[in-house]
């Protein structure tokens, strides 16, 4: 039994081959057009990129050595403070030079390591609270975040010299070398004797 049966459609409904092909131009058109320039040919720039990524980073890394021709540089707790008057924010200690291994033919040397991320201060300092028989607390400040004098933030990678009114030199120095999202500075401390 054969229940076959044809459709016949309308001279109307039917469309040609070389109308079919005219539809997708248009779409293939009307979609390319839309596409936007930036993302069509592609022009990223990892130079701005970098720029960005480095500008609103507030991960910072202080590293360096501690030298002393007093006491033995590994093994000082180094308190970080927000202001020099503060409470500490954190401690760490330093370290010697050469992994686990003492300070070898008399040298004082330490090496310490300061990790702060999302840091909300403008300035770190860092205290070596004095032993109290051959040197007193000291405190070294590192600042983080640079401003012009009309209060806005300067870029990383700048070193300039600006004067305010009145004549006076500030040193902007924020070319922190930017690897892996995080700042590295390096700062190397003197233990001074007191006299």
């Amino acid at each position: 039994m054969d229940n076959r049966k044809k459709i016949l459609l309308g001279e109307k409904d039917i469309i040609s081959r070389d109308n079919e092909d005219m539809f997708i131009n248009i779409n293939l058109n009307k979609t390319f057009a839309e596409i936007r320039d930036e993302k069509f040919e592609n022009i990223f720039d990892v130079a701005k990129q970098y720029e960005k990524e480095r500008n609103t980073s507030r991960n910072f890394r202080i590293y360096g050595t501690i030298s002393s021709t007093v006491v033995h540089s590994d093994g000082i707790a180094l308190n970080i403070l927000s202001s020099q008057t503060a409470a500490p924010l954190f401690q760490v200690t330093s370290t010697p030079l050469v992994y686990n291994e003492v300070n070898a033919f008399g040298k004082k040397i330490g090496k310490y390591l300061i990790e702060f991320d999302y840091c909300p201060y403008e300035f770190l300092f860092i205290q070596i609270p004095g032993n109290g028989i051959n040197y007193s607390t000291q405190i070294f400040p590192q600042q983080l975040v640079f401003k012009d004098l009309e209060g806005n933030f300067i870029d990383y990678g700048t070193q300039t010299n600006e004067i305010d009114g009145d004549g006076n030199t500030i040193e902007v120095n924020n070319d922190f070398y930017f690897l892996y999202n995080k700042h590295w500075i390096k700062k190397d401390l003197l233990i001074k004797r007191d006299l």
